[in-house]
């Protein structure tokens, strides 16, 4: 038998269980066995009478690749799509068909894994595109990939279909509308962080959970804002304190503002579970038991 489990989706307790289904089904007695497992330390865990073949974790680089059905670009994305530079592929792929067409389907079905950052990616990709009148669909997307969108609340921000072809028809359809509560009734939040792909991500999960959302890049910035909106919460990313007097500064516009700072792996965390800790965290704070 042999067995590929691309780390970090399958663990080792995961590849645990498959080996003891496989006893259990039974082997002929002339049948090879050969484990995968995902790490050389799990190996000797397996050292019986299976021969053992290890598989080294490593991340998987972002694949892209497009092609053109009549006014929409296909982009087919293979790998991991992940905060900062990894996810530069997809970005340049869209960036590369722009001068032809605004309308783009981005085919996940290769996606293995999404972190807070790149999925704040794809916010930011969307709200470019609707921006100047195109849009971004997405089709094919796995489990994982679905329990991060409904995770975040983020599966009615975007148009998520079944198949690479009823995304692309949908253009021809008319474009559905989203429909927002009024902003008059709605907790104010403002996220401060220098990242534009973790603002993206921070704004859509929020706005979906019914918050008015404001966001800076700079803490003087969010100095002004905070001084106008007097939000509830403010949410900083990590490096928002390496200037002690700066937010000191941010935090005295006003002193009934509460603040959440973010840990410092948010960024690479999945994304199903940092939307759904944060959310909880908010809640916690801003409706306290």
């Amino acid at each position: 038998m042999l067995g590929f489990f691309p780390d970090p989706l399958v663990s080792f307790h995961a590849a645990l269980i498959i080996l003891l289904r496989s006893i259990n089904d039974g082997f002929g007695a002339g049948d090879s066995k050969l484990l995968v497992v995902l790490r050389s330390s799990h190996a000797s865990f397996f050292r019986v009478s299976y021969p053992v073949l290890c598989y080294l974790s490593a991340p998987m680089k972002l694949i892209c690749k497009s092609h053109q059905i009549g006014d929409v670009v296909v982009v087919r994305c293979v790998g991991r799509i992940v905060a900062g530079e990894e996810s530069q592929p997809l970005r340049l792929e869209i960036e590369g068909s722009l001068l032809e067409t605004k309308r783009f389907v981005l085919h996940l079905g290769g996606v293995a894994y999404i972190d807070s950052g790149g999925l704040g990616a794809l916010v930011r990709s969307l709200g470019t595109l609707r921006a100047a009148r195109g849009d971004l669909k997405l089709c094919e997307l796995s489990p994982l990939l679905k329990q991060v969108f409904e995770a975040t609340h983020l599966k009615g921000i975007f148009e998520i279909y079944g198949t690479e072809r009823e995304a692309v028809e949908a253009f021809c359809h008319r474009p559905r509308t989203l429909v927002q509560a009024s902003s008059g009734s709605r907790p104010k939040v403002i996220c401060v962080d220098g990242s534009s792909d973790l603002l993206a991500y921070l704004s859509a999960i929020l706005k979906r959970c019914n918050y008015d959302v404001y966001t800076a890049k700079y803490l003087s910035d969010a100095t002004t804002l905070v001084k106008s909106t007097h939000p509830r919460l403010a949410i900083c990313g990590p490096a928002t304190q390496e200037s002690a007097p700066a937010f000191e500064r941010f935090r005295q516009a006003d002193p009934c503002m509460q603040i959440l700072v973010l840990p410092p792996d948010f960024r690479a965390t999945e994304a199903g579970k940092a939307g759904s800790n944060l959310v909880a965290r908010i809640g916690a704070l801003l409706n306290p038991p």
